[in-house]
């Protein structure tokens, strides 16, 4: 799970697992940027994928902080 108190904006990795890849528009290891947790509802996040389109109301939990071989 992410510390939502980290400085923010930054690399995170997708968690997802198989039962929900066909709700996600993002596949497991998908790197995004984690841009904080929204205000109006704690415990979801906005993330930006790739390219570059946003995807707000996720969970933190369902991603995790990349190692060094993956950035």
């Amino acid at each position: 799970m992410l510390d939502l108190l980290l400085p923010v904006p930054r690399i995170v990795v997708a968690v997802v697992p198989e039962d929900y890849a066909k709700y996600r528009e993002w596949k497991d290891g998908d790197h995004l940027v984690f841009m904080g947790e929204l205000d109006n509802m704690p415990g979801h996040g906005v993330f930006i994928d790739r390219a570059g389109k946003t995807h707000w109301g996720h969970h933190p939990d369902e991603f995790r902080e990349p190692t060094e071989e993956e950035l």
